[in-house]
This record gives structure tokens, C-alpha cells and sequence, in this order.
């Protein structure tokens, strides 16, 4: 579901700043998981 969102709403709250570092950290650390996911190598084709 993570990939699907295109947005994510925040309210004004003393805990702003706090939350849009939080938001960073997880998107940086789905985006290094999300590379490892991604094949380095072409496909192995049987002849």
C-alpha cells in the first residue's frame, strides 16, 4: 500500500517538524528496500 500513495496529509501541530522528518526516514528506507528488490541481472532464458 506504501507505493500506492500519492499523498499523505498533515495537520498544523506542534509535532510538525518531527512528523516530516519521520515521513522522510521511511521514505528513504523504502526506497533502499525498494532497490533491493529490483533485479541486477537480466533473466536467465532455457534454450
Amino acid at each position: 500500500m506504501a507505493e500506492q500513495a500519492e499523498s499523505v496529509m498533515l495537520n498544523k501541530g506542534p509535532f510538525i517538524l518531527e512528523a516530516v522528518q519521520i515521513l522522510d526516514d521511511v521514505l528513504m528506507r523504502m526506497q533502499a528496500h525498494q532497490s533491493k528488490k529490483t533485479p541486477q541481472l537480466r533473466a536467465l532464458r532455457s534454450r
